[in-house]
């Protein structure tokens, strides 16, 4: 299952799911994504994933210290010129990032940063701080199958570290620049496995009108029992020792 602090029958049911009232992320359906192009919609996923440490380069050029720039800066930064257009496939029509502006919370005890605005229809206040910035982010990895374990910090000892860290990212930037093509179909390899094998009885057809997260889901479960009939043919035939097996840590059932 993926690594989500969330309810897991909202990856399994493709529920959407609300954060407050004025907050629901949908769990988009395969063929919305192909509607709306596979590549713009990953693009809006780092968007609203991405931390500092990815855009070690980008920021540098900018004059600001990816080592020292809030993740929640970063998040407003790249999601507020997305358009309703586009970001209603994860928020529907609702939610105008475009609206978003930095807001200050004044309390003595607890003051922070947020962006929002006023709803036009209602006069509600939407807002979101880092604690929403950060429900958002995980559901959103959640759904498209990112592991959490991803986010640790990187940590760096020195100066010299840090540049030398910032140096490799612009050399790996500089060799995508002279690629034709950088962006790889995710979807493609999945769909296709889960229609040309004879686990779950899937069809095209049925793999677009299901959500994004339970295709990822069934082909998950699809890799965990060939690997598990795999290693108990090895266990069968004297290959594989059982003993060096945790047989709970393989199991279809997990």
């Amino acid at each position: 299952m993926s690594n989500f602090f969330h309810d897991e029958s909202y990856i399994v049911f493709g529920k959407p799911y609300k954060i407050n009232e004025h907050i629901t992320i949908r769990n988009p359906y395969v063929q919305e994504i192909i509607d709306m192009g596979e590549e713009r919609y990953y693009r809006l996923v780092s968007a609203l994933t991405a931390l500092p440490q990815d855009y070690k380069a980008q920021l540098d050029d900018a004059g600001i210290n990816f080592y020292e720039f809030p993740d929640f800066d970063m998040f407003y930064m790249l999601i507020k010129s997305w358009e309703v257009e586009d970001t209603k496939i994860l928020f529907g029509e609702k939610l105008d990032f475009t609206k978003m502006e930095y807001r200050f919370h004044q309390d003595e005890k607890n003051p922070y940063v947020y962006i929002g605005y006023e709803d036009e229809e209602t006069g509600d206040e939407i807002v979101i701080d880092n604690l929403v910035r950060i429900a958002i982010r995980n559901f959103i990895k959640a759904i498209n199958g990112i592991s959490i374990n991803d986010d640790e910090k990187e940590i760096y000892n020195n100066d010299y570290a840090i540049r030398w860290a910032i140096q490799k990212a612009r050399d790996e930037l500089r060799v995508l620049k002279y690629k034709k093509n950088t962006f790889k179909s995710i979807l493609t390899p999945m769909i296709s496995t889960l229609a040309n094998i004879d686990e779950g009885n899937h069809t095209y057809k049925s793999l677009q009108e299901s959500r994004l997260s339970q295709v990822q889901e069934s082909l998950r479960r699809v890799i965990m029992n060939r690997h598990y009939n795999e290693v108990m043919m090895g266990i069968y035939t004297g290959n594989i020792d059982p003993k060096t097996i945790d047989l709970k840590k393989i199991s279809f059932f997990l």
